[in-house]
């Protein structure tokens, strides 16, 4: 967080900000607030070319049509007899990244098959109860952009 704040004092128009997970090790809902307002705030009054890597899937689909915003990803490939193998191919890809890989990390941990398997079915059911939520939110938008964005700062 004090990164955050030397970069959103120092910041210009000319800098390189490059930011990875902020917010991590806060609430969900208090990590994914500080990163939209953070990054709202880099994009609308510092307009500085900005690195902003996130795990907070809401903010791609609150940002994805912001003007000055392009999403990027890691590309990857799946492996087609492991569910919890993935090879990184070290190369940007445009779009959001379609999937998490936090159970692939938990499997390099060491976590036994039974308890991924939990996981997975969990991971499923989440997924599915937010992409239904993330519907709702895009059937209340206004005239193609979120009533959040379209505020200015």
């Amino acid at each position: 967080m004090e990164e955050a704040v030397n970069i959103l004092k120092q910041a210009t128009r000319k800098s390189l900000v490059i930011m990875d997970e902020l917010g991590r090790g806060t609430s969900t809902f208090d990590g994914y607030s500080i990163a939209h307002a953070v990054l709202t705030h880099l994009i609308k009054q510092t307009r500085s070319l900005t690195l902003f890597s996130t795990h907070y899937h809401m903010l791609l689909e609150d940002f994805a049509r912001t003007e000055r915003v392009r999403l990027f990803h890691m590309g990857f490939k799946e492996d087609d007899q492991d569910d919890f193998r993935v090879k990184f191919i070290y190369k940007f890809v445009e779009g959001a990244c379609p999937n998490s890989f936090g159970l692939n990390v938990a499997k390099m941990a060491g976590l036994p098959l039974s308890v991924l398997n939990r996981a997975k079915h969990k991971s499923l059911g989440f997924t599915e109860s937010m992409n239904t939520r993330m519907a709702v939110g895009r059937a209340r938008m206004i005239d193609g952009q979120n009533i959040d964005n379209s505020e200015s700062s």
